[in-house]
């Protein structure tokens, strides 16, 4: 995990690993040194660090146990240092640090950084940009779209926490054979209705037609056909069949925003596939005639057996567009209005083929980021058993689960508290429905499939959202009946228990998680840190006294929980879930 002059953002950690590799370059060659590992050990109880000894038995043709007990036997600590025990233990060198000297780095940092703890700069002068959710607008958003936009949004601020310059991008698939369904539905079963005329929130409005589009098939055997008529009319430029179409995307635009503001994820800039699909044809047709691609039955194909790759159609034979067409050609808007070093495109994992074949099709005109082109697969989400599958109506709509989620979270906010103000019920009951969702969905890697349960989101203990968030309001309510300004000038030789230890550790490592969420593109990672670190809380809480605890280890107490309080804190805006001072 920590190699030799490897770069360590934290400082408690930097200065403990550089005293470890001090401590044995007395002992060893600097090639030996270079080539050694430190990692953490299992189990707390056996050291804060380890050193395996495989690599050096081989150097030093010993057994790994025999070079480890003869290390530890060698080896002189430094007085004062931030070693304090060395233990061979097998094949592994096993070191422990002073805890207090631990203690004192981790809680000053955590005290004196406060909103900025957790930041690094490791990925300074680099430009990120981010594509994610790019929604239809023929229907309003789903579940999926939310685990994307959840993804995205939480992998970009992370990201900006490294250090990155993050541009976060949304394309809005505005035209196509799907949005022409739903319009013709409209167009047939409308009646010149708005969303207002009957108090329907916009883009579920237009999506119902896109639904109805199926049922009209059952009545209507030529209605595929007209709606392919209907996309040739909307590219030739047809008055009606444009301003049907600015209509209807409006309201799903302009629902969909509202969704976005809801679930608090934003954007730097909108993409609309209506106003880049040319462009794409003229790439596509300039590549034909220079022999990169070639024509199958009217239609113009990339050959993409050198990428081991099934060929892909760029162009139908009737001259219309399909995603790809477009795709292409926002790669180079994209790299010529932000020269980016990185472009991570957020896709469910069913479209991994279509985006191996964009890449490849990108390299082979020539796009000179094609190697830095990233797709981030993420698996389907069910809903107790259900795929989500708009097409046949049986969708789960985000806004719909988020109310339905609410009013199970108020509900149980109610039992607790049946005093509580309407007012404040709605404020507690859309944080905890929201932190609930996207903490589920989030604390699972990317490609994992997610089967979210409502019930068991919302529940106020084991891994869910809203546990973390009471264990910040926990701390909340004991800091505030301690009724003492948290002080970082405390005696940090008072916490020295287990739990203790093990809070300190895991503060220590924060910057690391956030640093690890970032190389790996992963979340979860943090998720999966802050549960581990509210569960610790708990423990701590529940076997030692805090309020009750003598002068200066009630204050050196305070100082830790205000610690964890403030890295749950940070950790949590970092997944999109705002705390509450009470539950």
């Amino acid at each position: 995990m920590f190699k030799y002059n490897s770069k360590i953002n934290n400082k408690f950690l930097s200065l403990s690993v550089k005293e470890i590799f001090s401590l044995l370059k007395k002992e060893l060659s600097l090639k030996e040194l270079k080539s050694l590992e430190i990692i953490y050990p299992p189990e707390k109880k056996q050291g804060d660090f380890a050193l395996p000894c495989f690599v050096l038995a081989k150097t030093q043709k010993k057994s790994p146990m025999e070079v480890a007990k003869i290390l530890a036997e060698n080896i002189k600590l430094k007085k004062n240092g931030f070693i304090v025990k060395i233990v061979a233990e097998g094949p592994y060198l096993n070191f422990f640090t002073n805890t207090q000297k631990e203690a004192q780095i981790v809680l000053e940092n955590i005290f004196d950084k406060k909103e900025k703890i957790g930041r690094n700069y490791s990925g300074r002068g680099k430009k990120i940009l981010m594509e994610y959710v790019s929604p239809n607008t023929n229907k309003p958003l789903h579940l999926g779209h939310g685990r994307n936009a959840f993804l995205g949004w939480s992998l970009a601020e992370i990201l900006k926490e490294n250090g990155y310059q993050v541009i976060k991008t949304c394309l809005i698939n505005d035209r196509g054979i799907h949005i022409c369904k739903s319009m013709l539905a409209y167009q047939k079963k409308g009646k010149g209705l708005s969303p207002d005329d009957i108090g329907m929130k916009s883009d579920h409005f237009v999506g119902d037609y896109y639904v109805l589009f199926d049922d009209l098939k059952s009545i209507n055997k030529n209605i595929e056909k007209e709606a392919y008529e209907m996309l040739k009319k909307w590219e030739n430029g047809d008055k009606k069949v444009r301003e049907l179409w600015q209509k209807m995307n409006n309201w799903v635009i302009e629902g969909m925003k509202e969704t976005f503001e809801k679930i608090g994820i934003d954007f730097d800039k909108y993409y609309y596939e209506s106003e880049i699909y040319k462009e794409g044809k003229e790439i596509i047709l300039k590549g034909l005639k220079k022999g990169k691609f070639f024509k199958e039955d009217g239609a113009i194909v990339a050959d993409l057996e050198k990428y081991n790759l099934p060929n892909k159609i760029l162009l139908r034979s009737d001259g219309t567009s399909l995603y790809i067409t477009q795709d292409i050609y926002l790669s180079f808007l994209k790299e010529k209005e932000f020269h980016p070093d990185k472009i991570i495109h957020v896709i469910g994992s069913e479209q991994n083929l279509a985006q191996k074949q964009l890449f490849a099709i990108l390299d082979i005109l020539g796009f000179k980021n094609s190697q830095n082109l990233y797709h981030l697969s993420y698996g389907m989400v069910n809903v107790e058993g259900g795929k989500l599958k708009s097409r046949e109506g049986t969708r789960v709509d985000l806004d719909t689960l988020i109310k339905d989620l609410e009013k199970i979270a108020g509900d149980e906010i109610r039992a607790r508290d049946e005093k509580i103000n309407e007012e404040e019920l709605e404020i507690r009951s859309e944080k905890i429905a929201l932190g609930a969702l996207k903490y589920y969905i989030l604390q699972y890697d990317a490609k994992s499939i997610v089967n979210f349960n409502p019930k068991k989101s919302l529940s106020f203990t084991g891994n869910t959202g809203p546990y973390l968030q009471y264990s910040y309001a926990r701390i909340k309510s004991i800091l505030k009946k301690a009724n003492q300004k948290v002080d970082k000038k405390v005696d940090f030789s008072k916490l020295k228990n287990a739990d203790e230890k093990e809070l300190l550790f895991l503060l220590a490592n924060f910057e690391e998680i956030i640093k690890k969420s970032a190389d790996e593109y992963d979340p979860s990672v943090l998720a999966k840190y802050l549960y581990e670190l509210a569960k610790t809380f708990h423990s701590f809480y529940h076997s030692s006294s805090i309020l009750k605890a003598n002068k200066k280890t009630q204050k050196a107490r305070l100082l830790l929980i205000y610690s964890v309080s403030e890295v749950i804190k940070k950790g949590l805006h970092l997944l999109g879930i705002e705390v509450l001072e009470e539950m």
